[in-house]
């Protein structure tokens, strides 16, 4: 879930430290990495399809030039 899944983690994180609960502590530390993660991997698929789109520019753009020669 990216963005949600770091800031409840670190909400848990925290009552978990305030609450002496080192379970919960570390769940939310675990919960708020993988958000971490997820953000991370949606950042790199983003910039994937993006290049993947500009390639395919290119191969319009070239094919375009060949049907005008």
């Amino acid at each position: 879930m990216g963005i949600g899944d770091a800031v409840a983690g670190k909400a848990k994180e925290a009552a978990g430290a305030v609450t002496g609960k080192d379970e919960l502590q570390e769940e939310g530390a675990a919960q708020s990495e993988k958000g971490v993660q997820d953000l991370k991997s949606s950042k790199e698929e983003t910039k994937a399809d993006a290049h993947e789109s500009k390639a395919e520019m290119a191969e319009a753009k070239q094919e375009a030039a060949e049907e005008n020669l």
